[in-house]
């Protein structure tokens, strides 16, 4: 995908992260740390589709953090001092809501309505 609006400041990353962002969306990752068992390769053992035994292996996500901006906004996310998460700034009830459901994922999702 498209992630031209992204943008990086800090990011300790031990395991997959996959992030998915609407146009419209701009996203800054401020400091984030992700740490999970992430996606392995694997060897293929034969009788495989066809697109798999092109590639040569397969691929086993064993587990992804993932940030998904699916409404247009301005996002920033910041697992805050110590990893821990702070919650700070929505401005309307639903970025409360999406604030809130992302400081129960363990990371700080600041929206500001434009």
């Amino acid at each position: 995908g498209d992630l031209t609006r992204v943008r990086l400041e800090a990011l300790s990353l031990d395991g997959a992260l996959v992030v998915r962002v609407v146009p419209g969306a701009d996203v800054t990752i401020r400091n984030l740390r992700v740490s999970n068992k992430g996606w392995e390769f694997g060897e293929l053992t034969g009788g495989e589709p066809e697109e798999l035994a092109i590639r040569g292996y397969k691929l086993r996500k064993l587990q992804t953090r993932e940030l998904i901006f699916d409404q247009p906004g301005v996002y920033v996310v910041d697992d805050g001092p110590l990893g821990l998460p702070a919650l700070v700034n929505s401005f309307s009830l639903l970025g409360v809501a999406v604030a809130l459901a992302a400081a129960l994922a363990g990371m700080v999702l600041l929206r500001r309505s434009p």
